[in-house]
C-alpha cells in the first residue's frame, strides 16, 4: 500500500515546492495590485470630498432660493398693495 502512495506523496511535494520557488513574479503582482488600490483609493477620496462640497454648495443654494422667495412673495404683496391705491385714487378723482 506504501508503495503506492508514495509516488503520489513523493509529486505532491515536488508540486508544492515548486509553487513555492516562483514568489516573486507574485510578489510584483501583489505589489502592483497594492499600488492600483491606493490610486484607486486617493481617487474615491476625492470623489467623496468632491460631493460633500456639492452638498454644502447645494444647501447653501437652497437657503438662498428660500431667502429670494420670501423677497419676492414681499415685493409682490407691496406691488399689489400699490396697484389698489392706484386704483382707488383714480375712481375717487372727477373732473
Amino acid at each position: 500500500m506504501f508503495k503506492k502512495v508514495a509516488p503520489f506523496v513523493a509529486l505532491g511535494v515536488l508540486v508544492s515546492l515548486s509553487g513555492c520557488s516562483n514568489t516573486s513574479g507574485l510578489e510584483e503582482q501583489v505589489k502592483s495590485l497594492n499600488a492600483k488600490v491606493d490610486s484607486l483609493t486617493m481617487k474615491v477620496d476625492g470623489l467623496s470630498s468632491d460631493v460633500a462640497s456639492a452638498n454644502s454648495m447645494a444647501s447653501q443654494n437652497n437657503s438662498d432660493i428660500k431667502m429670494l422667495k420670501s423677497s419676492i412673495d414681499s415685493a409682490q404683496a407691496d406691488a399689489s398693495k400699490a396697484n389698489d391705491r392706484l386704483d382707488n385714487l383714480v375712481s375717487s378723482y372727477k373732473k
